[in-house]
């Protein structure tokens, strides 16, 4: 099965059934294998995405929400 994997702040963190992370992952047919996380800055972002880069372990589809600054 494809994956998918979301990288970003709290805005892609959502786990219930009617968060948009869930319903794209189900209209798309792959598996969610990372989620944001809550007051995710971008710079923590990518250092976890360079962290999967290196282990060659990246999701078939990546989602990246770029936070912004004064929110």
């Amino acid at each position: 099965m494809k994956t998918i994997g979301y990288f970003g702040d709290g805005f892609c963190a959502g786990r219930e059934p009617e968060s948009w992370c869930v319903l794209l992952a189900q209209k798309l047919g792959v598996k969610i294998v990372h989620w944001g996380e809550p007051v995710r800055s971008i710079w923590s972002t990518f250092m976890k995405l360079n962290k999967l880069i290196k282990r060659n372990n990246l999701p078939d589809v990546i989602v990246i929400c770029w936070t912004e600054p004064y929110r």
